[in-house]
C-alpha cells in the first residue's frame, strides 16, 4: 500500500525520470541486471495543477484506407494520372490539399468532446540522497 502523497510521487518520477536518462551509458546492452536496494531520497519542488478542460477531439480518418478505397473506384487511366500529379506536389500545395481533405473530413465525422485533466508542472526540483 502506497501512503506517500501523491505531489510527492509527481516529483520522484520527475526526478528519476531524468537520472534514468544520466545513467542508461552505465548499463551494458544485452544485460540483466537484479536489483534490491532501499534508498532514501529527500525531495524538494513544487506541483502545479493546472484547471482541467474540455478538449475537441476530432475523428481521425486512416489516409491510406481512404486511398485505397478511392483508387479502387477509377480505372487505371485516372490512378496513373494522380499519381504523375501527385508526384509534381509542392510542398505549399500539400498543405493546402491536407487542410482540404481534414475539412472534408471534419464535415463527415462529428468531433468528440472529452474532459482532460489539467497539467501537471513540476518545478525547482531538487534530491538529496540521504545516508
Amino acid at each position: 500500500m502506497n501512503t506517500t502523497n501523491p505531489q510527492t510521487i509527481i516529483v520522484l518520477a520527475k526526478v528519476f525520470a531524468q537520472l534514468a536518462k544520466e545513467v542508461r551509458e552505465d548499463l551494458d546492452s544485452g544485460e540483466t541486471y537484479e536489483v534490491d536496494e532501499t534508498i532514501a531520497v529527500r525531495a524538494l519542488g513544487s506541483v502545479k495543477v493546472g484547471e482541467d478542460y474540455f478538449a475537441k477531439i476530432v475523428s481521425k480518418a486512416n489516409p491510406w484506407r481512404l486511398l485505397a478505397v478511392a483508387l479502387n473506384k477509377l480505372n487505371t487511366a485516372t490512378i496513373e494520372s494522380i499519381i504523375k500529379e501527385a508526384e509534381d506536389v509542392t510542398r505549399g500545395q500539400e498543405t493546402d490539399l491536407k487542410s482540404q481533405v481534414k475539412d472534408a473530413i471534419n464535415a463527415l465525422k462529428e468531433p468528440t468532446i472529452t474532459p482532460c485533466k489539467g497539467k501537471v508542472m513540476v518545478t525547482a526540483i531538487k534530491t538529496v540522497a540521504l545516508p
